[in-house]
């Protein structure tokens, strides 16, 4: 039988539930759709990598006394809910009590933030749950909304030019999303909190726990393009049910643009986890950017608005502008001294590499 380091078969459980969840789901939403249900919501999936740092952790330092069990437990027993509530043989029993359901999963959310301020100082520090240099990760936070904000300006400057018309459609819907941002919040504090929760775990699964991993075996540099890579690939079949609406050509582009987008924004990221080694500013950068308005974000409805047949220059053109947009703001991150001149940290709460069967 091979024998596994405990590292090692800690890595295999957070891949299987975060890869396996995720592919579950992505069957489930295409089941649910052919027998003309709705699918799991579609932040459902974003949970997986922190439940999978749960698991993980729970099953092979279950003996390791610094364990932030509270939040670890209240993690899984999250899962749990979330999982029965998408079972889709139980949607129109689960549709009359949408109500209680609600109430549940927003208890069970401040649970899980609960538990962590529960945790002894040494767990939370131990296990990536502390703040860290908060004067920097404001610093870093807001340097991200500045960038963010000069891509847009570019992007609606030049997609105007290109498709004229596109910011007075696009512009509006935009424009209604940024100034009622603060009643939505206080309108839908549950999904509001929901976003939250599942960016936070996203995050404490790719950047508090893979991203130090990959970046010790492949180096600095190699190991955060690594881990862009597998983080959007994780996004696939969650998103694919998407894609097969939108022509061969504008599929391709889509996934094009994607892939700059989210290595250039795991760059970033990255880099500020470097900096700060705090997974609060990384989960803020990322829920930051998942709900700022983006006219790049409805670039195959431009392609459709535009009425261009398919494979047109202009998609490309347009297409190329938003690439190198984001690549030239987020990616010469890889040249500051983070990537040259670590603070490593000890990926591990073991002291030596004891083996499984």
């Amino acid at each position: 039988m091979v024998k596994r380091t405990k590292q090692q078969k800690e890595l295999l459980i957070f891949l299987l539930v975060t890869y396996g969840g995720t592919c579950l789901m992505g069957i489930s939403i295409a089941v649910a759709r052919h027998i003309g249900m709705d699918g799991p919501a579609s932040t459902f999936y974003l949970v997986f990598p922190g439940m999978g740092v749960a698991l993980a952790k729970m099953i092979v330092e279950r003996h390791n006394p610094l364990l932030p069990k509270k939040f670890f437990l209240c993690v899984l027993v999250s899962l749990g809910f979330e999982i029965l509530t998408h079972l889709i043989f139980l949607q129109r029993w689960l549709e009359r009590i949408q109500i209680v359901l609600g109430v549940l999963a927003f208890v069970l959310l401040v649970a899980v933030f609960v538990s962590i301020f529960l945790e002894s100082k040494a767990s939370r520090k131990a296990y990536g749950l502390a703040g860290n240099n908060w004067k920097a990760t404001f610093l870093y936070v807001g340097l991200f909304l500045i960038l963010l904000t000069i891509a847009n300006v570019i992007f609606t400057f030049v997609t105007e030019r290109i498709v004229p018309g596109t910011v007075s459609q696009f512009g509006a819907m935009l424009e209604e999303k940024a100034r009622g941002g603060l009643f939505y919040l206080i309108s839908v504090a549950p999904v509001v909190g929901a976003y939250i929760y599942a960016t936070f775990l996203e995050e404490y699964g790719w950047r508090y726990y893979l991203q130090p991993r990959l970046q010790k075996k492949f180096g600095l540099i190699r190991g955060v393009l690594l881990l862009a890579v597998l983080w959007e690939i994780w996004h696939y079949p969650s998103l694919i049910h998407f894609w097969v609406t939108f022509d061969p050509i504008t599929s391709v582009q889509v996934i094009l643009l994607r892939l700059a987008v989210v290595v250039s924004l795991s760059v970033f990221i990255g880099f500020v986890y470097l900096k700060t080694n705090n997974i609060w500013a990384a989960a803020s950068i990322h829920f930051l950017y998942n709900n700022f308005p983006q006219i790049i974000n409805d670039f195959p409805q431009i392609i459709k608005f535009a009425e261009w047949p398919g494979n047109a220059k202009e998609s490309w053109v347009l297409l190329l502008v938003y690439v190198v947009t984001y690549i030239g703001l987020f990616l010469p991150f890889l040249l500051t001294k983070p990537f040259r001149q670590p603070k490593e940290r000890d990926i591990s709460t073991e002291k030596e590499p004891l083996t499984e069967g």
